[in-house]
């Protein structure tokens, strides 16, 4: 923006009150030690009535002359102080102007104020219309004996100027702060979720405007990523746990959403004040709860769809309506894993106090938000953090250890019984023929007798011990086997009703979705109705300023 100095009046050392011989005056003394040219150019815009308009706009309007010169004084050494000023102490569009040198000179650190320093310049720029401003702009004029402004229609055009000149200013402060605390900057121009927002100023919607276009290469790289690690996760689960590769690209994924939100928390903020609908972050909240129902009941990895659900899915909770599917969905899984019991594996993820993706020191200002991508290809750190060795198998009520339950992972849920039947058969069969097979004990059986080294005996208390001990091997594992199916069965039903009510969560949720994009449609209408109205309004003032304008031209001409 341009500095207060440039200002005509300032740089002449006059107000909108002088008159024109004090304005040619000054210019003669300015003359003697500043740029002649310079000088003849700002007296030609205060001395012409048509070009002095946007010079009286940008400098202090409805200010006295005692204290424009204080603020002037308090612009050239502490700029910052003048936040401190009460708005009963100085408003409108001439507090906008001060506070707006403030900017190149306020500490970044200080997020909130800054803040509220870019909020207050908006709302003073927009609280005062223009018949206010007009009125100011021609008191002034009268005590400098100049022609009053006639066409008002030209002080919404200056005003239109001055305010793309305060984004501007924005924009360039911004260059010289980090990506992430621009913002955080912008996400402390709304109130904090849940409050009302109120009618967001004209220069706030033109910054985050501009922002969200920033953004847009951003959120298209975190997005696909995203996508990409939603894809590795399932394919990493064996037997009910994630591999090591798994737990790392699940990390992964936690950090892609952690780094979207503190880059996206404006525009999230910005949309909900608006009335809208967070498209891409509800988006990307229903692709992982989907693969959280997955992993818990088709893939029997409840640990990983806990830890997906509390750590990942949290982090993506920009509406009501997302929040309470949340709550839902970790209560559920939560459910589930309890019921896993001893079985449930140990997979875990590392905390992350804080993102860890790259913060590169050139990205500053809204040029650098498309830097703030997150790495997904796993650094020295991670591989050291990673480098444990593999989760062994799971070992549950429905799996035989080793080859067999390498065996029974790979075939589909509708063969397990049968698979199960065939290896206990395999097994008895195997233990037989190892007791018939003892070259130590076994020599000749006939007759139902048993001969041990070559002398008959009909009853070998050993022999008959090792019977009933087989026998009652074999009734255990029937027995075992009943429970495994009855445990399988009832595991189905647990899984297929899982389903189902995933299935009638998802109709839900898009059916909330539909009334919502109902409702906003219902918002915008009635916002263009009481636009058109409030345009309607306006032009029946016009009509009616023009008429009066009309009657009393004709009353000075003809004297009635």
């Amino acid at each position: 923006m341009t500095a207060f100095r440039e200002n005509p009046f300032v740089y002449l050392g006059v107000s909108p009150s002088s008159s024109r011989s004090e304005i040619l005056e000054k210019a003669e003394e300015k003359a003697l030690t500043e740029d002649p040219d310079e000088v003849a150019k700002y007296r030609s815009i205060l001395t012409n009535p048509g070009k002095r308009l946007e010079s009286e706009l940008r400098y202090l309007p409805g200010v006295s002359d005692e204290e424009a010169n204080e603020i002037l004084a308090l612009l050239g050494k502490d700029p910052v102080s003048l936040c401190a000023w009460s708005k009963e102490r100085l408003s409108g569009i001439a507090r906008a102007n001060a506070l707006a040198q403030a900017l190149p000179s306020f500490p970044e650190t200080n997020e909130p104020g800054f803040s509220s320093l870019i909020r207050d310049i908006a709302e003073s720029f927009e609280s005062q219309d223009i018949a206010e401003l007009a009125s100011l702009v021609n008191g002034a004029r009268s005590r400098a004996h100049f022609p009053e402004v006639k066409d008002t229609d030209r002080i919404p055009e200056a005003l239109k100027e001055i305010r793309w000149d305060y984004q501007k200013a924005i924009e360039a402060r911004f260059n010289s702060i980090q990506s992430r605390r621009v913002a955080r900057i912008l996400t402390g121009l709304f109130p904090p979720k849940g409050e009302q927002a109120g009618i967001i100023p004209g220069l706030i919607d033109d910054l985050l405007s501009s922002y969200e276009v920033s953004v847009q290469s951003f959120a298209e790289k975190e997005m696909a990523s995203a996508a990409e690690l939603l894809r590795q996760i399932p394919a990493e689960c064996r037997n009910g746990h994630l591999t090591r590769r798994g737990v790392f690209a699940l990390t992964m994924l936690y950090r892609v959403t952690v780094n979207w939100n503190s880059v996206t928390l404006p525009l999230q903020r910005f949309r909900q004040a608006k009335g809208e609908a967070c498209r891409q972050t509800e988006s990307l909240f229903t692709a992982v709860r989907k693969l959280a129902y997955y992993l818990a009941t088709d893939l029997n990895c409840v640990d990983a769809a806990y830890l997906l659900v509390r750590r990942v899915l949290s982090q993506l909770l920009v509406s009501p309506v997302l929040e309470k599917h949340y709550r839902y969905d970790l209560e559920s899984i939560a459910g589930m894993r309890k019921g896993k019991g001893a079985a449930s594996g140990s997979d875990t993820i590392p905390e992350q106090k804080t993102v860890s993706s790259l913060e590169p020191a050139e990205a500053k200002g809204f040029k650098g938000i498309p830097l703030l991508v997150t790495d997904i290809v796993p650094t020295e750190e991670d591989e050291a953090a990673f480098r444990a060795p593999e989760p062994r198998t799971a070992v549950s009520a429905s799996r035989l250890p080793g080859f067999f339950s390498s065996l029974q992972s790979r075939l589909p849920k509708k063969h397990r019984k049968l698979w199960l039947i065939a290896a206990v058969i395999l097994l008895i069969v195997w233990m037989k023929g190892c007791v018939f097979s003892s070259d130590e004990d076994y020599a000749d059986y006939s007759g139902g007798g048993y001969r041990s080294g070559g002398a008959y005996s009909d009853d070998d208390e050993s022999y008959e011990e090792e019977q009933r001990e087989k026998e009652a091997r074999e009734a255990e594992e029937e027995a075992e086997l009943e429970r495994e199916e009855a445990e399988e069965e009832a595991r189905e039903e647990a899984e297929e009703e899982a389903r189902e009510r995933q299935a009638a969560l998802e109709a839900q949720f898009e059916a909330e979705q539909e009334e919502e994009r109902l409702r906003e449609l219902e918002r915008e209408e009635e916002m263009q109705r009481q636009l058109d109205e409030q345009r309607r309004r306006t032009q029946e003032l016009e009509n009616e300023l023009e008429e009066e304008q009309e009657r009393s031209r004709r009353s000075s001409l003809y004297g009635y």
